[in-house]
């Protein structure tokens, strides 16, 4: 069943990013693992800088190691949670984090889009969130895998996006005294 939703610009200060499971095992693995970590890198970046919010998972991080250093922002002070399951939609932590918050747009990022985050946006999606997925900013071993997982998230009622058009609706306008900086995030 093909789901309308009204999603709408990202450019209220009604959302958070949520990064899920970037990972030192499970990213060297990926097909487009650079360009996804580099994105992901630019949006944490512009988060920061616009002094936005974002939530970190971890899946089983005994086994497949903790979230790559170049992107958390603020080591002491970091909204990571550990989960065993595969949706961030399932673990309570990141539910609470998401009410407390008071957000009903989440970003995703991370991996992989066909297993963690799709589950993670059909669950959040039935929650009542708006979801917008970053295409160039997730990622899976097979390339099929991560097209098939979009598309079926899009038909869920996800909105799929890119880092520039996310990284640009949540700085809103070029007068914005951040602008510059954004700019230069961008070009990296």
């Amino acid at each position: 069943m093909q789901r309308t939703r009204r999603a709408g610009y990202m450019n209220d200060t009604n959302y958070i990013l949520m990064i899920i499971d970037v990972q030192e095992k499970l990213v060297k693995s990926l097909y487009n693992n650079q360009e996804m970590t580099m994105n992901i890198e630019k949006i944490i970046k512009a988060f920061d800088l616009l002094n936005l919010k974002i939530i970190y998972t971890e899946q089983n991080p005994h086994k497949l190691g903790k979230t790559l250093r170049e992107i958390r922002v603020d080591e002491d002070n970091i909204n990571l949670h550990e989960k065993m399951s595969f949706s961030a939609g399932k673990c309570n932590g990141v539910i609470d984090s998401l009410k407390k918050e008071e957000k009903s747009k989440i970003i995703i990022c991370g991996l992989e889009t066909h297993i963690c985050v799709q589950q993670t946006c059909i669950d959040l999606i039935d929650l009542n969130f708006n979801i917008y997925i970053v295409a160039d900013g997730v990622g899976s071993r097979k390339e099929l895998d991560s097209k098939i997982a979009l598309n079926r998230m899009e038909k869920y009622g996800a909105v799929i996006t890119t880092t520039e058009s996310v990284i640009f609706e949540c700085c809103g306008t070029a007068d914005r005294a951040e602008f510059k900086a954004i700019s230069q995030i961008i070009k990296g």
